[in-house]
């Protein structure tokens, strides 16, 4: 099945953070960079104090710089005396995974509460460019090590005090994360530029040549947007979009976090972009997708990808997730917050669908997705946790947050969030009872289920019975949660023959619940959870037709590519061999503007017998294109009741198609079911 085309790995400075060891740190950098020789040196002073509860006796490092050669000269205390050095792993034996550590021996046990100043020299060689551009972020200098497990020698990464003081080539340009406070000439051809950054996780430098700047101001914001001149079109873009998220974000939660924005250009190649304090990197391949994809796909990719690292600044950046726990917080208010610009813009991501079937598709195969758990056992467990909890189990939690006490509650919330925690680490406890309070409610079910726990939600509809009482109909309507222990209320929407649409509420809260529906016109079908807001692993027992299914002028969204209209079945059923044969007519519409691969199978199976007809049908549509197919199914020449089923496969072509409908199951969560009574029409 073709991958969607969103792949972003959002790499935001602290994402891995321990508990909070220490108190206010500061960094003081003096460094020297040649791009043109690939050479890095530097001096740097901090001072941290010891803010837990035990004596330090040693401190560890780590230098991601992406250089062929890394040296630490010297390592020494306030008063110059050389300090013990032992590095985890020699650098010639690292493989791409692994992380430059060197564990740093105190000359004394540091106590509690306790200040120490350390002075480190440094060098590197061989520095890894892209395409000219030294993407430095906050990987150019030694840091403490954020451990895992929060203790041992490893320090938290919580914000610091920076000073930088940078000399480099006057030709290239730099973006740091902190304000530039002056700038002057330093030998023939070299300038040296001072910065400061106050309570930042990370100092990010963007190094680059022949760059162009653009700059303009939103809500007290400078936005700095840095391009090559070729693409100086997408550059005013992202400028532009950038103030339009800024306001809206600002709007939605009252305030930007920070006084500046810059926009460095990433990769030509690569897609996607990631985020650092006040710099977003964006890969500069919208000309390659204008005309792969079309350039509608191109501008709203571009829109979606800068709200999403936009609010990385929010979540992620300026208050983070407690270790030694996976992001899941944060991601999923990042996918919330550029959801709800989308939306407000009225455009549609698959992004979203694709992070939920991470997570559903995990949990239907019976893996352990806890959220709560230390990030090295998920990595043990889970290859692809981050896609799996920290960002698909994540979006399932939020949306239903948002579905139990409101949109408006919800964006109450957050801002609280903001409020409280301000450059700090936000515990699952934390947003727990800021939840509460704002909604007024004990939501402490909710949570022990969704975070300690791998329950999952697995509803289906049940026996459905509609009695004539007078001139109404009585329906009463059968809901049961058939695996996995966990409970939601669930949304039951009946449709009815005169057009009308009833939405009642099922508890959810037992194994099986009855609801009783009172209508002046019987019902057409019944489905669970309309909206698609629960994680429900499988949907193909969500919606059921009632009576005579004979109209195609309905049209229901299957997710972000497709609509389908309802499965309208002939019942004019004729002998072919074993067989009989009917007719049947599906409309379906390509919502995007690219053309659509559609593999469609229509299965007619009987539920007492080993029996099945299948029709396998493939097409191509055309950006917006809308199609009524008529053609036949067969069922199997048997009594008994038999259940209609039409699965749909997204494709690049029919050769895809009939492989991947031979070997895998179709996508549930595209799927509906119709019961055709016994011997109906035969």
């Amino acid at each position: 099945m073709r991958q969607l085309w969103v792949t972003i790995l959002l790499i935001a400075a602290g994402t891995l953070l321990s508990a909070s060891v220490w108190g206010q740190s500061s960094f003081d950098i003096r460094l020297r960079l040649d791009p043109s020789r690939g050479v890095l040196s530097g001096e740097e002073r901090v001072v941290l104090t010891n803010a837990s509860a035990r004596a330090w006796e040693s401190l560890l490092f780590q230098w991601g710089l992406d250089a062929s050669t890394k040296r630490v000269e010297e390592v020494s205390d306030r008063g110059g005396n050389p300090l013990s050095v032992r590095y985890i792993k020699p650098e010639d034996t690292l493989s791409d995974e692994d992380v430059f550590l060197f564990e740093v021996a105190l000359p004394s046990p540091l106590p509690s509460g306790e200040e120490t100043t350390l002075r480190l020299k440094f060098a590197a060689v061989g520095l890894t460019p892209q395409e000219d551009t030294y993407l430095l972020s906050d990987t150019w200098y030694p840091r403490l090590y954020p451990s895992a497990s929060g203790s041992g020698t490893g320090a938290s990464d919580e914000p610091a005090s920076y000073k930088v003081s940078l000399a480099l080539p006057s030709s290239f340009k730099v973006v740091a994360s902190g304000e530039e406070l002056s700038r002057h000439q330093e030998g023939e051809g070299w300038v040296r530029i001072d910065y400061h950054g106050e309570l930042l996780r990370g100092f990010s430098l963007m190094v680059g040549s022949g760059w162009e700047r653009l700059a303009t101001t939103t809500s007290e914001v400078e936005i700095q947007s840095f391009f090559q001149p070729e693409y100086e079109h997408w550059g005013k873009r992202l400028a532009a979009i950038a103030s339009e998220v800024i306001d809206f974000y600002g709007q939605k939660f009252g305030f930007y976090p920070y006084k500046k924005l810059c926009i460095v250009p990433g990769s030509i190649t690569e897609e996607g972009g990631y985020a650092t304090p006040n710099i977003i990197v964006v890969h500069q391949s919208f000309d390659k997708m204008a005309s792969d994809y079309g350039v509608s796909f191109a501008l709203g990719f571009s829109r979606w990808l800068m709200a999403h690292l936009i609010a990385s600044q929010y979540w992620g950046i300026y208050i983070v997730d407690a270790p030694p726990f996976p992001p899941w917080l944060t991601s999923g208010l990042v996918l919330y917050s550029d959801r709800s610009y989308m939306e407000s813009i009225r455009f549609s991501n698959p992004i979203y669908y694709n992070m939920l079937q991470y997570y559903l598709q995990a949990a239907a195969e019976g893996l352990n997705t806890t959220v709560l758990r230390p990030i090295a056992e998920l990595e043990s467990e889970l290859p692809e946790w981050e896609n799996i909890v920290a960002k698909g189990k994540a979006l399932a939690i939020v949306n239903m947050v948002v579905h139990l006490i409101g949109e408006k509650e919800f964006d109450r919330v957050l801002i609280q969030l903001l409020r409280r925690y301000d450059k700090r680490v936000v515990t699952a406890e934390d947003f727990q009872r800021v939840v509460e309070e704002v909604a007024g409610q004990d939501l402490g079910w909710f949570f022990e289920q969704w975070l300690k726990t791998d329950k999952i939600l697995d509803y289906q509809l049940g026996e459905i019975k509609t009695n004539p009482s007078g001139d109404k109909y009585v329906t009463t309507i059968e809901v049961t949660s058939r695996r996995g222990g966990a409970r939601m209320p669930v949304v039951v929407k009946v449709s009815l023959e005169d057009g009308e649409e009833v939405l009642e509420q099922a508890k959810g809260q037992q194994r099986r619940e009855r609801l009783k529906i009172t209508t002046i016109s019987p019902p057409r079908r019944v489905e669970l959870d309309p909206e698609e807001i629960l994680p429900d692993i499988n949907r193909a027992n969500n919606y059921v037709a009632l009576g005579k299914v004979a109209t195609v002028e309905e049209l229901f969204k299957i997710d972000q590519f497709f609509q389908i209209g309802e499965l309208a079945l002939a019942k004019s059923f004729q002998r072919q061999g074993s067989y009989f044969q009917d007719r049947f007519k599906l409309r379906v519409k390509n919502v995007t503007n690219s053309e659509q691969g559609l593999g469609i199978v229509i299965l007619a199976e009987f539920a007492n017998i080993r029996s099945k007809g299948r029709r396998s049908l493939f097409l191509n549509l055309a950006p917006y294109e809308e199609r009524v197919i008529e053609d036949h199914y067969l069922i199997p020449r048997a009594s008994g009741k038999v259940k209609i089923q039409a699965a749909f496969y997204m494709v690049k072509d029919e050769r895809e198609f009939k492989q991947i409908s031979r070997i895998q199951q179709p996508d549930l969560r595209n799927s509906y079911i119709t019961i055709i009574p016994p011997n109906a029409g035969r």
